[in-house]
């Protein structure tokens, strides 16, 4: 496994006071139309069966979105390729075109596209589900116990 850093310049913990949360962001994995999985059980399955084949893709390398495909790659013991986008825009491009098959994405850059059937969500990364999006099942309870990942947005200050 890769460091996302080798050393920071600061402290997390001694140097930075949170004062608020501003939002909790969902993060779902979705799939292309074409590919013949429909949930997360199957998924594993594909992958199991030809392992490092199936690729995700993310809004960059160390977002919230490539930590929650590592992490799904941890847990089930896959081994899904990550391949790093400059923003979720053009992740999304590329899922929708076929030229990656999986993404974990927020919710609300994928809506849309799911509403429309160019996409398909297979789980959402909470640990309960949405009451937002209460059809979509979580990863924990479509096979991979304990998985639990969300991004946020919050204010924090330093000093």
């Amino acid at each position: 496994m890769q460091k996302l850093m080798n050393a920071m310049p600061y402290d997390p913990v001694r140097d930075v006071t949170p004062v608020s949360l501003i939002a909790d962001l969902p993060i779902v994995l979705v799939a292309h139309p074409s590919l013949s999985v429909n949930n997360i059980r199957e998924l594993i399955a594909a992958e199991k069966a030809k392992p490092g084949t199936l690729s995700f893709a993310s809004a960059g390398a160390g977002t919230t979105m490539h930590l929650a495909g590592e992490l799904l790659n941890v847990m089930a013991g896959t081994r899904l390729v990550h391949v790093p986008y400059k923003g979720t825009g053009p992740a999304m491009t590329d899922i929708l075109g076929g030229q990656v098959a999986l993404g974990f994405l927020d919710i609300p850059s994928t809506a849309a596209h799911v509403k429309a059937g160019k996409i398909k969500v297979l789980a959402i990364g909470n640990a309960r589900r949405s009451i937002t999006a209460p059809d979509i099942p979580t990863i924990d309870e479509s096979g991979v116990p304990g998985y639990e990942t969300t991004g946020w947005f919050g204010i924090i200050v330093t000093g």
